[in-house]
């Protein structure tokens, strides 16, 4: 699956509805003028869930939202449209990936995300959003970065995480200093009103074998990112990776290339990556593997340092039109190593499911269909996060009672 076509389908909105069962609870159902096309959310303190939508809003050209749980177990959910981007002139249009929720002075949260789009051409930019000062009041935009096409600058930003001292790290799809994508940081101002400062850190394509296009991006408790790309590798079908940080400030970042995808039974274009215990990377392949389907994969860390990782195929997404297709969510590592994903839709449905690690050694995961979208195409599960007691929450796109996507709550 192509770059576009994965964008296009977490962008269109097919006016389909999500059928539920008990397990699964439609949190709020967008309606255009509130957003379109949601692309995940992240919980954060009070239960409060923060994301964006693609499209939608006050302009058309995406949204960053907020849902408040409900006081009492039968209330619903409210919903606060925080912020109308408002085109490709402005700060920037089409948000894409998850937001990252921070905090600034006098405790206020910030909201940190990404825009697709600047100029129409796919450069993008990194924004925040300040809580006010009293309830009621409206939330503060500021623009940090804006990234630009020219030789040496990533651009089409579509991932971000956030590291020790408030930094922030990113990919860039494309761009970067060989025109293979970049991980670029975004270091915080020393004092108040100065200006955020981006670095590349890496950038794709430097030599024979290496990833190209990253897609996914997470960071483990000593700094580490791992990442995967869509392109790239021994093959050209896609990579695992690690950044080990400099030791020193100032210092250059090591890439190493984990896995390289092969295509006929481990899958290509890597899709995103999870961390695990043990240091245990998991992830998705949105295509090929024994189906022609994808496949959820494991990478284990070698004993000792410098060997190689250890790459397991734990299931091949099979050749059903109700299952859906691969997967481009990241797994979500659930109690005693279970896994969950969902999968984008097929020409009748797409899916939540479970992956259970085998009871023994060398045994075999057990996948386990949670629950189905339907439809002439089922929605998209285009976001997944793990809440507390087990909780699962995502996001659809399309969806809903006007099929523009929806957010909901699943208890597996």
């Amino acid at each position: 699956m192509s770059r576009s076509a994965a964008i296009y389908g977490l962008c269109v909105a097919l006016l389909l509805p999500v059928l539920c069962v008990a397990q699964l609870n439609t949190l709020f159902s967008f309606n255009v003028s509130d957003g379109e096309g949601p692309q995940g959310v992240t919980l954060a303190s009070g239960g409060l869930l923060f994301g964006s939508t693609a499209l939608g809003g006050k302009w058309g050209h995406g949204a960053v939202y907020s849902l408040t749980p409900p006081a009492s177990a039968t209330g619903a959910w409210s919903e606060s449209l925080l912020y109308s981007f408002p085109g490709y002139r402005g700060d920037g249009a089409d948000p894409l990936g998850t937001v990252v929720v921070g905090s600034a002075a006098a405790g206020r949260m910030v909201v940190f995300g990404l825009t697709y789009y600047k100029h129409r051409v796919g450069d993008g930019t990194v924004f925040s959003l300040t809580a006010p000062a009293s309830p009621g009041g409206a939330w503060t935009e500021e623009l940090l970065h804006t990234f630009s096409v020219t030789p040496g600058d990533c651009s089409s930003p579509s991932e971000l995480v956030m590291g020790a001292g408030g930094v922030l790290y990113g990919i860039g799809f494309s761009g970067g200093a060989h025109s293979g994508g970049a991980v670029f940081s975004l270091t915080p101002p020393t004092s108040t009103g100065g200006k955020w400062t981006e670095t590349l850190i890496y950038s794709f394509g430097s030599a024979a074998g290496d990833g190209g296009d990253p897609t996914g991006l997470v960071m483990d408790g000593t700094g580490v990112l791992y990442g995967s790309t869509f392109g790239g590798g021994t093959a050209n079908l896609g990579t695992v990776f690690s950044l080990k940080p400099p030791a020193a400030p100032g210092g250059v970042w090591q890439e190493a290339v984990l896995y390289s995808f092969q295509g006929s039974n481990d899958g290509s274009i890597a899709a995103n990556v999870s961390l695990g215990s043990g240091g245990v990377l998991y992830g998705t392949t949105a295509a090929d593997g024994a189906s022609g389907n994808g496949t959820a994969f494991s990478l284990t860390p070698p004993a000792s340092p410098g060997g190689a990782w250890t790459e397991s195929v734990l299931y091949q997404f099979p050749p059903s039109a109700t299952f859906g297709y691969g997967s481009v969510v990241p797994l979500v590592v659930g109690k005693n190593g279970v896994l969950y994903g969902g999968t984008f839709g097929a020409n009748s449905g797409s899916s939540l499911f479970s992956l259970t690690p085998p009871a023994v050694p060398a045994g075999s995961w057990t996948e386990n269909t949670l629950y189905s979208f339907t439809g002439l195409v089922g929605p998209w599960v285009t976001g997944l996060v793990r809440g507390p007691h087990g909780l699962l929450y995502g996001t659809t796109t399309p969806g809903g009672a006007g099929g523009y996507g929806t957010v909901f709550s699943f208890k597996p």
